[in-house]
C-alpha cells in the first residue's frame, strides 16, 4: 500500500496512532518537551499561522523527534538526489502489507 502525503500530513498521521497516545500516557512529561530546533525555522515559515484542524509542527514531543529524524535520514541518504524534505514537499510513505487467503478443505 502506498500514499503520496506531505511530511506535514505524515506528522499527522503519527499523532492519530494509538501507541502515540498510549505513550504519552505513561510519559506525560514528554508532551512538555522543548521544541526541536532541526528543521523549525523554515517549518514555521512554510506553514504560517495554524488554523482549525492544521497540524503544528513545532513540538518536542517523540511523534515530532521521530518525524524529524525521518527527515533528516532522508536527506542526508539521498543528498546528490535534490530530494526535498520540507514541511510542505510530498513524500511516498509504503506501507507493507501481505495478504494471505487460505482455503478450507
Amino acid at each position: 500500500m502506498r500514499k503520496r502525503m506531505t511530511w506535514r500530513d505524515l506528522l499527522g498521521y503519527f499523532r492519530t496512532w494509538s501507541s502515540l497516545h498510549k505513550y504519552h500516557e505513561v510519559y506525560p512529561e514528554d508532551k512538555t518537551r522543548k521544541p526541536d530546533i532541526r528543521f523549525l525555522e523554515e517549518d514555521v515559515a512554510a506553514v504560517g499561522p495554524l488554523g482549525p484542524g492544521d497540524v503544528d509542527v513545532t513540538g518536542g514531543d517523540i511523534a515530532v523527534r521521530f518525524w524529524k529524524n525521518l527527515r533528516c535520514g532522508v536527506r542526508d541518504e539521498a543528498m546528490s538526489l535534490d530530494v526535498k524534505v520540507g514541511v510542505n514537499d510530498i513524500v511516498l510513505v509504503e506501507w507493507p502489507v501481505a495478504l494471505i487467503l487460505v482455503n478450507k478443505m
